[in-house]
């Protein structure tokens, strides 16, 4: 095996825990384990002799890719209804396409508030709102395009910590995008790579609902709620498939994240998400930001 660090990739960092879990998705056979630090970082195990910057390059989906998915059909609007989810699914089902889930549930409607009674279908925490109505596909190509011309260079420049950042919104839920301070007027800016690496990780953190909310792997009901949302570290190098396993266990509880078991699986740390806070009820900014909740 191939180990290299990554510490453009902290755990502490929610993106940056989902963009090492999705170099798993993409550069199969790779296995991600954590440092042990109180920030820990990426290590990531290959089995290939070939650089994992270019497995990764060549395992992202590219823009024609991107396009091609049930979630970027045209005829399924940022605010779909159920009809225009249920034919969505439909050809989902016939392509064997499983990008629906990344964003929308139909177990759970709301009605529309334009008087016409339709309902229409929710989001998960993970694709909240942006300026314009973009929708989640429209957000990864942007990114996608800034990769070009040299998409190795900006992975392996990202792997390090050295990776550039660019004027775009990304997938809409990175708190390190936004300004603050003393830059209060600066635009939002995102690693582009690492939003791309987010974006085949939602592949493991399907949307679901129980006939009341929206529920996405993971969540808690209540996004805005510190907390919500919580991701492990661990010792133990595991593949996609383990992580799957793994995710299966901390979020089997009730207690979420509080299992006394845990380390039984390698895991010594569970970090929990911290919301964006608006500055008034017209602003419909989001974020996530994090913090320890639990060292084993």
């Amino acid at each position: 095996m191939v180990e290299e660090l990554a510490p453009g990739l902290p755990a502490n960092w929610l993106n940056g825990w989902l963009a090492a879990v999705g170099i798993t998705v993409v550069a199969r056979g790779t296995r991600l384990r954590w440092s042990r630090e109180p920030s820990p970082l990426a290590i990531l195990e290959s089995p290939s002799q070939t650089p994992l910057a270019e497995q990764i390059a060549a395992g992202l989906p590219d823009e024609k890719t991107l396009k091609s998915l049930v979630l970027a059909d045209k005829g399924l609007p940022r605010k779909p209804t159920l009809a225009d989810f249920h034919r969505a699914a439909n050809e989902a089902r016939l392509k064997g396409d499983d990008s629906l889930a990344m964003s929308l549930t139909d177990l759970v409607t709301e009605r529309k508030t334009d008087g016409s009674g339709l309902q229409h279908v929710q989001h998960g925490p993970f694709d909240p709102p942006v300026p314009r109505g973009v929708t989640l596909v429209e957000r990864v190509i942007a990114c996608r395009q800034f990769l070009e011309p040299d998409p190795v260079q900006r992975i392996r420049e990202t792997l390090a910590g050295a990776g550039e950042r660019v004027r775009t919104n990304g997938l809409g839920f990175d708190i390190r995008r936004l300004p603050s301070g003393v830059q209060a007027d600066a635009p939002v800016m995102v690693d582009p790579v690492v939003e791309c690496l987010c974006f085949v990780a939602l592949r493991l953190f399907p949307v679901r609902g129980d006939g009341r909310q929206q529920l996405q792997r993971g969540w808690a009901s209540g996004a805005s709620q510190p907390g919500a949302f919580c991701w492990p570290v661990w010792s133990d190098p595991s593949d996609v498939w383990g992580i799957d396993a793994l995710l299966d266990r901390l979020y089997s509880s009730h207690t979420r994240g509080e299992r006394t078991d845990l380390q039984l699986y390698g895991v010594f740390g569970v970090f929990e998400s911290v919301p964006y806070k608006p500055t008034g009820q017209s602003d419909v900014t989001r974020g996530y930001g994090a913090r320890t909740r639990r060292v084993i």
